[in-house]
């Protein structure tokens, strides 16, 4: 299995306060839409070995995590607005959650309330951190019996916190590119590499 974990640290926790005429402005939507489709869709097709997990930290409630399986996704849309009304809906969907407490708002999407922090602490399989300073992707050799765990930040990057606990996590640094690249990007290479080397 392929997981990715996007942490985006200004996506609002409150369907009000995403405005489907302006992403962009509501708490970058935009950015987290593109990365769920760059995960998940192939020509005419999902990838029915990923999911994709949004950390969406931005205000004004409690952290929200939402996600999207690939196996169980049905009549989901690529395009950004399409997945922002899933985004939406889900938060909508998700308002009332106690802590701990998850719901599912369609085949292959679910809610919890749950901050970054204890998600991955539970979190099985390899980790790796996407850091121009790690190991370049094409010199690691992936597992295909381990499960594969993806975790990048938003357009502000990875706070000094996120580290540490990444790091007593075991978590592997790979680079992806000696520039600076959008996070949408960072999955469609990954993706490349794994498809490549499997």
């Amino acid at each position: 299995m392929r997981t990715f974990i996007l942490k985006a640290t200004q996506a609002p926790t409150s369907d009000k306060l995403i405005n489907l005429n302006n992403l962009k402005d509501s708490g970058r939507i935009d950015l987290v839409t593109r990365c769920i489709s760059n995960s998940l869709f192939i020509a005419n097709h999902f990838r029915p070995d990923t999911i994709i997990y949004v950390v969406m930290e931005g205000k004004p409630n409690a952290t929200r995590i939402i996600s999207f399986d690939g196996s169980k996704l049905h009549q989901f849309e690529y395009d950004e607005r399409s997945i922002a009304t899933k985004i939406k809906k889900a938060l909508e969907k998700g308002n009332s959650l106690d802590k701990e407490q998850s719901v599912e708002v369609e085949p292959g999407i679910e809610i919890k309330r749950q901050t970054f922090t204890d998600f991955v602490n539970f979190v099985q399989g390899q980790i790796y951190y996407l850091d121009k300073k790690g190991t370049d992707i094409r010199k690691v050799k992936f597992d295909d019996s381990v499960d594969s765990v993806f975790i990048f930040g938003d357009h502000k990057g990875m706070d000094k916190q996120t580290n540490r606990l990444l790091k007593r996590k075991g978590a592997e640094k790979i680079s992806l590119s000696p520039l600076m690249i959008y996070s949408s990007h960072c999955i469609v290479i990954v993706h490349n590499e794994l498809d490549r080397q499997s």
